[in-house]
């Protein structure tokens, strides 16, 4: 069943989380520049998604405040972003794919290093929020190489750019490094509502509900950079098409939509050098 937190977040509970989050925001200078809107996607947050609700941040904000300020007293958010990563590689995660695991919640993950690689993403939320290190998660919907989804973290540097790591780093380069896996289209869910093609689709019950998601912003740009496809529709009857990759089910798999116009539709930033298919 679903459960609202309107009805069982107590007033307590946010105070906490909203004083702890401006505490550790003005504290650390990386973050003097931080706009108000980046602070409340990337540090601010009281959860990730739909995972238990928990009083996870004086948790994680008491354990690795002090590791963090015992090892590095700069300037530079990609360094501190570092000296957590490489503390949480130490306690090390264990990622169990050979059971059907919930959205497992923050204190959970604080005492058990194990699940999906969505729950290391988390842990790596948790622990770099708590601190004061703006930080998300971007994910691929399905990978033509790998027939799976997958997620993995990105920082935000002080000039803007966000920066890929995964939980398995000893250090974040300052680079759009690549993992070697091919990715398509590549999303992130925000706690903002998304200004543009996801927030007009939102009423369009025509239109598959991933894409009707005001909340999702499309990341791949800042993997594959941007581009446009243009391409013709000869079936007048439809409003929109989807991209898709091909799935180990000998289906293909929606990654975008694009609304049909005078019989073209565009779909901008896609992954170069892979075979796509409209359907």
């Amino acid at each position: 069943p679903k459960i609202y937190d309107a009805h069982v977040i107590t007033a307590d509970f946010l105070i906490e989380n909203i004083d702890l989050s401006f505490k550790v925001w003005k504290k650390y200078p990386w973050n003097k520049h931080l706009s108000f809107d980046d602070f409340c996607e990337l540090i601010l947050p009281y959860r990730i998604g739909d995972e238990p609700l928990s009083n996870w941040r004086k948790l994680y904000h008491d354990y690795y405040t002090p590791l963090l300020d015992s090892l590095y007293q700069g300037r530079d958010v990609i360094k501190a972003g570092s000296t957590i990563s490489r503390i949480l590689k130490e306690e090390e995660f264990y990622t169990n794919q050979n059971f059907t695991l919930p959205h497992l919640g923050g204190e959970y993950l604080f005492h058990n290093r194990v699940g999906y690689c969505r729950d290391a993403c988390d842990v790596v939320n948790y622990a770099m929020r708590s601190v004061g290190i703006p930080v998300t998660t971007d994910f691929y919907i399905y990978s033509p190489d790998l027939r799976t989804w997958h997620c993995w973290n990105a920082i935000r540097d002080t000039i803007g750019s966000y920066y890929p790591f995964w939980s398995t780093q000893d250090s974040i380069a300052r680079s759009v490094t690549n993992d070697n896996r091919r990715k398509g289209k590549v999303y992130r869910d925000c706690f903002g509502l998304q200004q543009g093609r996801f927030m007009e689709l939102m009423a369009d019950n025509e239109v598959l509900p991933f894409f009707r998601n005001c909340f999702l912003r499309d990341m791949t740009a800042n993997y594959s950079g941007k581009n446009e496809v243009t391409l013709p529709i000869s079936d007048s009857d439809i409003s929109y098409v989807y991209l898709s990759v091909f799935n180990n089910n000998g289906t293909w798999e929606p990654v975008d939509v694009a609304p049909v116009r005078k019989g073209k539709a565009t779909f901008m930033d896609i992954e170069p050098d892979i075979v796509f298919q409209l359907i």
